[in-house]
């Protein structure tokens, strides 16, 4: 049972990377690629801007992997009150933040390795040689790219809770979908998105929360929540056969 879902809808999580706060990493980073010269070398114990990049890309995509969309930290960590004169200033709280600060493409880290355009906070195991690593990218599933949107290359299986390549793409489109899909670990955490949002559609199947309701409250996975939105808001019966099988009395 996959419910498709087209491309006429508008974007829900395209990342806006504006770093407004994180002002003098960026004036640095900008004077770096103004000159043409090489970026120090990445480190992140050491690197004198790597918490101003964590925390302003943690508020850039409200605390969420950019990938996987599962929470990673919560609002109090990048809170606009953190900042001052550019810069983090507020102590690392006692329980780490569960990201991992990638480098979307591997390659550019050699001479670009503080490149902004090129980090998102991402889920840990995501960021590890198992899944992503320095494996080669392709920018179609880049989610601070200019004109993407999820809802004309990806379609949601409601039942499994994965996402798939849009069937109505061409060929060449839809293999680079599918590639990335896996590169970016975009179903690694199919079960935990799975309990969240069947929850959250039990819910509203008992009127207990309208979709409005559950959008405002489920900070987690968006997309796949308005992908099932898409789905199933006008069809009660479909949405039953979902949570309890299609001979469910419910």
């Amino acid at each position: 049972m996959i419910y498709r879902v087209l491309g006429r809808f508008p974007v829900m999580r395209k990342i806006d990377k504006t770093c407004s706060f994180s002002t003098a990493y960026k004036a640095w980073e900008e004077g770096l690629e103004a000159k043409g010269q090489a970026h120090p070398k990445y480190d992140s114990s050491a690197g004198e801007y790597y918490r101003d990049v964590m925390m302003q890309l943690y508020l850039s995509q409200g605390g969420l992997c950019a990938y996987t969309e599962q929470s990673l930290c919560p609002p109090a960590v990048y809170a606009v009150a953190n900042w001052k004169d550019g810069r983090y200033t507020a102590e690392m709280p006692a329980k780490k933040p569960l990201g991992s600060l990638d480098h979307f493409d591997p390659m550019l880290k050699a001479t670009q390795a503080w490149l902004w355009s090129n980090f998102f906070m991402v889920n840990f195991e995501v960021n590890s040689s198992k899944i992503k690593g320095s494996k080669a990218v392709d920018p179609i599933l880049k989610p601070d790219r200019e004109g993407y949107n999820p809802f004309e290359l990806l379609e949601y299986d409601a039942v499994l809770h994965v996402f798939r390549p849009n069937e109505n793409l061409e060929k060449a489109d839809f293999d680079k979908v599918e590639y990335m899909i896996n590169v970016l670990g975009i179903n690694h955490i199919d079960e935990d998105r799975k309990d969240l949002l069947n929850k959250t559609l039990r819910l509203i199947y008992t009127c207990e929360w309208t979709w409005d309701k559950a959008e405002t409250e489920t900070r987690q996975f968006p997309t796949a929540l308005k992908m099932c939105r898409m789905q199933l808001e006008n069809d009660f019966d479909k949405l039953k056969a979902l949570l309890f099988g299609a001979d469910s009395e419910g």
